[in-house]
């Protein structure tokens, strides 16, 4: 694949203007089996207007126009299918049976099933004395997930083009080399130049600043309820239309035979039960059969959360007289930052093997323009130094950038008599910042 290190906007593969990459990690081996690149609020720019000169033109298209487009896609996502199914397979991890039929499948599916809508769709009414005419809404900002990929770009990029809308499109970063290949599918489609174009890169830069794109005249969005929130917040400063598909509600599932009595508040360490009174804070340890066996290809981590036979799920709580058990703050935090979701933890591990560190925390600060961003309570190793700069470069150079830190603070840790990490201290102080 030739392309992964493009953006395909204005009908040209074109070279990005930042010089940001991460690697595609098949999740299966862990190997990285790609590199695209991350793009920039310019190249955002650079396609919005693009999008904005085709849709003069591309509105204008009749329906036997846009019917012709759509079933020629059809066409060639039919004949790209393979091509499809071993990208999802590598990226996201489906199996190639199901990736083939399901995944792939999905795609073809929408264009010929919204050419049929199409064909026989009324774009005039006429109600009582008025006539109802419906127009294309303008240029089109789409995001979309990991899990579904094709399906998802082609439910939204499909009925796009039916309406006559132009388009700009940010696949999931996770999953972007079924996007290139469907970016390929439109260009041999002859999609004219503009109506699609697709910037690849991370949700805080690229998805962020799309939303709020005051050239983006409605934002389609799949993924979670919290990025949503952050899509719809940034949308609202320009009113912009905004549809959206939101997970994160699905429910727990408990079977008839899991033990919930082997679940306990307690010292982390010991492991000893604290007291039923509503004060004396513990993690909250489960074992059983309902807990996970552990990390794949990362023993140590492994070996920490499930030390003494026991799954540390990172939940400190307290525990009343009547046995209520009160989550009251949490070692693991998930940063909502532009609508990417970033592990506390995952920047906690690099910025410890950073040689002048000696204990971190990372937490969530609230952040007007990204919703959030971590920020990192640093002490140093004695006889060591070193400045935010020195551990927020260090951090870009060993992890995705949008997850560094933006903020490093050095100092005395708070911690109970125990030792344990007092983080809705760190909390409060974060949002003084």
């Amino acid at each position: 694949m030739s392309n992964t290190r493009k953006f395909y906007i204005n009908g040209e593969w074109v070279e990005p203007i930042g010089s940001d990459t991460v690697d595609v990690i098949n999740p299966a081996t862990e190997d990285a089996i790609g590199t695209i690149a991350l793009g920039t609020h310019e190249d955002v720019d650079v396609a919005v207007a693009a999008a904005q000169n085709a849709f003069k033109t591309f509105s204008q298209t009749s329906v036997e126009e846009r019917l012709e487009l759509l079933n020629k896609i059809t066409e060639i996502i039919g004949s790209r299918s393979e091509d499809l199914a071993t990208a999802i397979t590598s990226e996201m991890g489906a199996p190639n049976g199901l990736a083939k039929a399901a995944q792939a499948g999905t795609g073809l599916f929408h264009f010929a099933t919204t050419a049929g809508i199409l064909a026989n769709f009324s774009f005039e009414e006429e109600l009582g004395t008025s006539l109802i005419v419906k127009e294309p809404v303008g240029v089109v900002g789409m995001i979309t997930p990991w899990n579904w990929p094709i399906n998802q770009i082609a439910c939204k990029v499909a009925p796009a083009l039916a309406a006559g809308c132009t388009m700009v499109l940010k696949p999931s970063e996770v999953a972007p080399l079924n996007a290139i290949i469907f970016a390929e599918v439109m260009h041999e489609a002859g999609v004219p130049p503009g109506v699609f174009n697709l910037v690849n890169g991370d949700g805080p830069t690229v998805g962020a600043y799309l939303s709020s794109h005051a050239g983006i005249d409605m934002m389609s969005f799949t993924g979670s309820t919290r990025a949503g929130i952050e899509v719809a917040r940034n949308a609202a400063a320009t009113v912009k239309r905004v549809a959206q598909e939101l997970g994160g509600k699905s429910a727990n599932i408990i079977l008839d035979d899991a033990n919930l009595e082997e679940a306990v508040v307690a010292d982390p360490e010991t492991h000893i039960p604290v007291p039923k009174d509503g004060k004396t804070m513990g993690e909250i340890l489960i074992r059983g059969n309902v807990v996970m066996k552990g990390y794949y290809k990362n023993k140590e981590a492994t070996e920490l959360s499930m030390r003494n036979g026991w799954f540390h799920s990172g939940d400190l709580a307290v525990v009343y007289p009547d046995g209520y058990i009160q989550i009251k703050d949490r070692s693991k935090d998930i940063i909502i930052s532009g609508g990417e979701n970033i592990s506390s933890v995952e920047v906690e591990n690099v910025v410890a093997k950073h040689p002048a560190v000696s204990l971190v925390a990372v937490v969530a600060k609230p952040d007007e323009k990204w919703g959030e961003t971590p920020c990192a309570f640093v002490e140093l190793a004695p006889g060591k130094e070193a400045s935010s700069d020195e551990i927020i470069s260090f951090c870009k150079e060993n992890m995705a950038g949008f997850k560094r830190p933006k903020y490093v603070i050095f100092g005395e840790l708070p911690k109970t008599s125990t030792g344990k990490i007092q983080k809705f201290e760190l909390r409060k102080k974060a949002k003084e910042i």
